[in-house]
């Protein structure tokens, strides 16, 4: 017969077991696959983001292969969105590559580093997915996380 401090002890790892792969006591979490592509074709760069209700991002990385996998993702609804941006059009890329030209090449003019940099302030970033896509507020993206692994394909029109 087991003595009262070992029943409790085994129901209380019973429970443990029985909460799964939440953990015991603690929030299930999922993961989310998928591809990604835009008119039929597999977006290449960029991330997709999960933005839950307590306002904590999500973020993967979209593989050459169109291909991301979010990792942690609390069971719950999320808003989703998807950033891809052509590589240096955005104003953080051109301003580093700038200071990099200036920094190699110091006490010569930058007068066309300047220009160039005032253009990518002023035209913004060349995004490769229709620019409503990047914002979890005007994406119309939504995903429910109730299982440990799931799928969300996103096909961009």
């Amino acid at each position: 017969m087991l003595s009262a401090p070992h029943l409790a002890a085994g129901l209380s790892a019973l429970a443990c077991l029985a909460a799964g792969l939440a953990g015991c006591g603690g929030t299930p979490k999922g993961a989310v696959s998928g591809k990604v592509s835009y008119r039929d074709r597999a977006v290449t760069e960029g991330q997709v983001s999960f933005l839950s209700a307590k306002g904590v991002p999500i973020m993967a990385a979209i593989r050459p292969d169109g291909t991301y996998t979010a990792e942690g993702l609390a069971y719950g609804d999320y808003l989703v969105a998807v950033i891809s941006i052509a590589k240096g059009t955005d104003p953080m890329t051109a301003a580093r590559r700038l200071r990099e030209k200036a920094a190699k090449n110091p006490g010569q003019g930058n007068g066309a580093a300047d220009a160039a940099l005032d253009r990518a302030l002023r035209e913004g970033p060349r995004y490769l997915v229709p620019a409503r896509y990047a914002d979890h507020a005007t994406s119309r993206l939504t995903f429910k996380v109730d299982r440990v692994r799931d799928t969300f394909n996103l096909d961009l029109k």
